[in-house]
């Protein structure tokens, strides 16, 4: 009797090999299940770590954010797009407003990324512009790109009719800009790049969107 109870007592401690397949011992199994558990809880704790970082910037934009418009009064939208491929989408902020004439600006496109050695959301060094200028020159739209990271920029001189479309990503603490296309609609050219579709903006008191960040780590 006390043989087979030790055989026994063995055969759950060990791994047992049944036709070719491994099969994990109960401590193992209980080894796997807190390993789990544990990096379900550091995905947590990073979701709230970004959540309240980003939270920080968009309660008061206006700190963070260099006013260079000549604008009555700045307005503030934002967004969360891949930028670098990290896991953790980027706290993208769009300024607008109007000018004194009444008319819409240039909007300033600004990129913050969470730091985890930091703690905290970086100012990333650079900026982008969408919008129309009031003179009739200027023409710009930012889009997200499609199944992939960064923002496309297609800018237009309403004059000549020259376009230029750039699609920009984070790089440590800065902004990234290629030239992907350009041609003149003179000449009949149609802008390319790669495939986007539009950013949606979301107001700055509106967290729902922030509050269901998902992130890749």
């Amino acid at each position: 009797m006390k043989r087979v109870f030790a055989s026994l007592l063995i055969a759950a401690m060990v791994t047992t090999q049944i036709v070719g397949i491994s099969v994990p011992t109960f401590a193992e199994e209980i080894s796997q299940t807190e390993h789990a558990q544990d990096v379900s809880d550091q995905n947590v704790e990073l979701k709230d770590s970004v959540i309240k970082a980003y939270k920080k910037v968009l309660k008061s934009p206006a700190k963070y954010i260099k006013d260079t418009m000549a604008v009555k009064k700045r307005k503030f939208t934002y967004a969360l797009i891949d930028m670098d491929k990290s896991g953790i989408p980027c706290l993208v902020i769009e300024t607008g407003g109007l000018d004194e004439a009444g008319y819409s600006t240039i909007n300033d496109i600004d990129i913050f990324k969470y730091s985890k050695t930091k703690n905290k959301a970086v100012h990333i060094k650079g900026r982008l512009n969408e919008g129309m200028g009031s003179a009739g020159g200027y023409r710009g739209g930012a889009d997200k790109v499609k199944n992939g990271v960064g923002i496309s920029v297609t800018e237009y001189n309403a004059g000549n009719g020259d376009f230029t479309v750039t699609v920009s990503t984070v790089k440590g603490s800065k902004l990234v800009s290629k030239v992907v296309d350009r041609g003149s609609l003179a000449d009949d050219d149609v802008a390319g790049g790669p495939e986007t579709e539009k950013i949606k903006w979301h107001k700055v008191k509106s967290l729902n969107t922030l509050n269901n960040i998902n992130i890749k780590d």
